[in-house]
């Protein structure tokens, strides 16, 4: 099976759980079905980008969240300078992006399963 196809499995999995503990939000076992442990890890990936990119700003270096560039860094050995340069690119790949909507639907029925309970 390939990589792509087990990682839409696993997103329908944790869609069908929500869904399944939306439906019977009065049972006690659908709590347990509601857990916002997916949703931290690419949130977290989120913010460390963010956070990274402001710690490495005073060492002179600026990294776009998104595209290509190129990091250029001079390194200063006695009397001598060498620039240091690295093309990159930083894109978000469909992995990060099912795992964040996955999550994002997890986020939405816990909130459907708590309307639910107070009615």
């Amino acid at each position: 099976m390939k990589p792509r196809a087990l990682l839409f499995l696993f997103l329908l999995l944790a869609a069908s759980t929500t869904l399944i503990g939306s439906i019977f939000a009065g049972k006690k076992w659908s709590g347990s079905l509601m857990s916002l442990r997916g949703l931290t890890v690419p949130l977290v990936f989120l913010v460390g980008i963010i956070a990274g990119t402001q710690v490495v700003r005073p060492m002179g270096l600026s990294v776009p969240t998104a595209g290509a560039f190129a990091l250029n860094y001079v390194l200063r050995v006695g009397n001598n300078e060498v620039l240091i340069r690295a093309p990159s690119e930083v894109l978000f790949t469909t992995d990060f992006v099912m795992a964040l909507v996955a999550g994002v639907i997890t986020l939405m029925a816990k909130i459907v399963h708590g309307k639910t309970l107070r009615r």
